[in-house]
């Protein structure tokens, strides 16, 4: 089966290429079509192993989902990433950076579980319980990944709604599969890409832990850094205004919307 995508708009308008994040599948991004698509040729794919996309990648790495993601896509695009979809957007950008204009990366770490050296990531016994859990009830463990999503947020209600209405009409098939491309440390990809490159935190995302700036600010110091008050993990649902802004002014596309 071929990686699975979606087209939606003005072909003649800048290329856009949405990538989700781990557990989730393309309609994460439904509630932006609309706006995007005002300004951006949106193409939305779902990761191999997730959504649509079922047993597209083998071996299922990094380099082997980037590969055939970056299949996809010919024209050059600004590449926005979400969560897992981050790091998947930012290995485009240094393997592929004929393919990117901008990248967006948006509640994303480079290196999710915390190392030797590392402290920015998720504490190494929660992520091994975690992934136990799935192994053992993997329903239950994207249950509870979803509440940790919306923690903090001032929408979490609403947001958690909607989580939980695209799960019930796709479960992911390859949970624990995806699950360990997390245990990768892709710092150096984000130091070595030479795109313009934005990221966008949320400051209560008990995931990507908003201190992450701080890191980004001194060891990319080309690249922006957003942060998204009162915004759990998808800052692009609890603010959509201000992410399209945020995302406007860094492409070039337009100086404020209305």
């Amino acid at each position: 089966m071929k990686v699975w995508f979606e087209q939606h708009g003005d072909s003649s308008l800048p290329d856009v290429v949405l990538l989700h994040g781990w557990g989730m599948n393309s309609h994460i991004w439904e509630s932006l079509l609309p706006e995007l698509t005002q300004y951006f040729f949106v193409t939305v794919i779902d990761i191999p192993g997730l959504g649509q996309s079922v047993d597209v990648a083998d071996p299922m790495d990094l380099k082997s989902i980037t590969q055939r993601i970056a299949e996809v896509v010919t024209a050059p695009a600004i590449w926005i990433g979400w969560s897992l979809g981050g790091v998947i957007a930012a290995l485009i950008a240094q393997t592929y950076p004929e393919k990117v204009t901008h990248l967006v990366t948006v509640a994303s770490n480079p290196c999710f579980v915390q190392r030797d050296g590392w402290s920015l990531g998720m504490a190494t016994t929660t992520y091994t319980e975690f992934k136990s859990l799935i192994k053992a009830q993997g329903s239950k463990a994207l249950t509870r990944f979803c509440l940790l999503q919306v923690q903090g947020d001032t929408y979490s209600k609403p947001i958690l709604k909607r989580l939980k209405q695209i799960l019930s009409g796709s479960e992911p098939t390859a949970l624990l599969e995806t699950l360990v491309l997390l245990e990768e440390d892709h710092r150096s990809t984000l130091q070595e890409i030479n795109v313009p490159a934005l990221h966008v935190l949320g400051k209560e995302d008990v995931l990507v832990p908003a201190s992450l700036a701080g890191w980004l600010q001194s060891n990319c110091p080309v690249q922006r850094v957003c942060m998204v008050e009162h915004a759990g993990h998808l800052p692009f649902l609890s603010n959509p205004d201000q992410f399209m802004d945020e995302l406007l002014d860094f492409a070039g596309a337009k100086s404020s919307h209305e």
